[in-house]
């Protein structure tokens, strides 16, 4: 009886011994965690906790990696996009923008010149209110028309009543802007001569015009950075920049963005198609047009690309 006892055991260590042996080991599944940091590898090896090697290769490198191009290329990209969209026509075509906090622009042809046409009577209003701020001009006085001052085209005062009185400065200043009226333009100018409006656009901008009839849009840049900065902390800057958001003329640089944050001055002279203004988004632009032989519609169409950029970037 014992010796049976014995064998059984026997035979139950053997069965025993020979499941340890040849039976599969099975350890908890260790699930790795990878850090974002590590997906911007092509792959990447390490060991678990039962120190098997493993690599795991991305699917794709578009799929697993996004690269984040940095503004000043994006801003590039931009510049890239209007040059294309403008095409063979670029010798006849100026644009900056400017954005007036961080101080990155894109600009294209600035030192080319060109006809400033109506985009003149900013820094015209700019002088007037100068000389006002430091009394050397008071505001109420008035002026009478006289013949000479006549000029066909934008405005309102052509065949009105109002040149058979005196009219403000005020009006004068208003007109100017708001109706690009070129009469107004011409009697302010004849107040201050146009030789010193010349000079002080030279001041301002610190470019001397090769040809006093032109101007280039890296001296009106100027312009527009005193107007908007206003560091004299001069009240009537702000009548003016309220003159250009309220213009009438909605065909070009605010055609196709909110015209409510625009200040901005059009001009037109025979070939010539030009705008010029501040455009007021969260982070605030100059953006300036001088143009030969371009359609509004272009300068609208390069508008809205800038505006888009600068609000979704």
């Amino acid at each position: 009886m014992k010796k049976i006892i014995a064998f059984v055991m026997v035979i139950s260590l053997t069965i025993t011994w020979i499941q340890l042996c040849y039976m599969p080991q099975f350890k908890e599944k260790i699930e790795p965690v990878i850090s974002n940091e590590d997906l911007f590898e092509s792959k990447h090896e390490f060991h678990d906790q039962i120190g098997v090697n493993i690599t795991i290769v991305p699917e794709s490198s578009v799929d697993r990696v996004m690269y984040e191009k940095s503004h000043e290329e994006k801003l590039e990209d931009l510049k890239n996009n209007i040059i294309n969209f403008v095409g063979n026509d670029i010798n006849s075509f100026s644009l900056i923008y400017y954005e007036i906090v961080s101080k990155n622009a894109i600009e294209i042809n600035p030192y080319n010149s060109f006809k400033p046409a109506s985009t003149y009577k900013v820094p015209l209003n700019m002088l007037l209110y100068d000389k006002v701020f430091t009394n050397e001009i008071n505001i109420n006085d008035t002026m009478n028309y006289y013949s000479g001052d006549y000029e066909d085209g934008a405005g309102e005062l052509q065949g009105s009543d109002i040149l058979y009185h005196p009219i403000s400065l005020t009006t004068l200043s208003e007109y100017s802007i708001i109706y690009s009226d070129n009469i107004a333009a011409n009697m302010l100018t004849r107040l201050l001569g146009y030789d010193d409006v010349i000079s002080y656009i030279e001041r301002v901008s610190g470019i001397q015009m090769p040809n006093t009839d032109y101007i280039t849009a890296q001296a009106m840049l100027s312009l527009l950075l005193k107007l908007y900065t206003n560091l004299d902390n001069n009240p009537f800057y702000d009548t003016l920049i309220g003159y250009m958001k309220n213009t009438i003329y909605h065909d070009r640089i605010d055609a196709l963005i909110p015209q409510s944050i625009v200040a901005h001055k059009i001009g037109d002279y025979e070939d010539y198609v030009n705008d010029i203004g501040i455009v007021y988004t969260n982070k605030p632009y100059i953006i300036i047009f001088y143009t030969e032989g371009f359609e509004y519609e272009t300068i609208a169409e390069i508008s809205k690309m800038i505006y888009d950029f600068n609000i979704q970037d």
